[in-house]
């Protein structure tokens, strides 16, 4: 997948941390996933399977089965 995030700013970075993560640790990665656009923290892990398929996968699988249209 094209690493388009960083360079448009205008992504949806999504992620998650364990129990262990301190609040600093968690402001950090906020501050470098909204680096990329407007940072999604999921609370849940199952989210993030959720947030690939819509993201990152899912519009990939669309494109690549268009192109084979063709």
């Amino acid at each position: 997948m094209p690493n388009t995030l960083p360079r448009s700013a205008r992504g949806l970075p999504c992620g998650t941390t364990t129990p262990d993560v301190t609040d600093q640790q968690k402001e950090t990665a906020r501050v470098i996933l909204g680096a990329m656009g407007k940072e999604f923290y999921a609370r849940d892990e199952g989210w993030l399977d959720m947030a690939t398929a819509v993201s990152g996968s899912g519009p990939a699988y669309l494109f690549y089965y268009i192109e084979a249209m063709d």
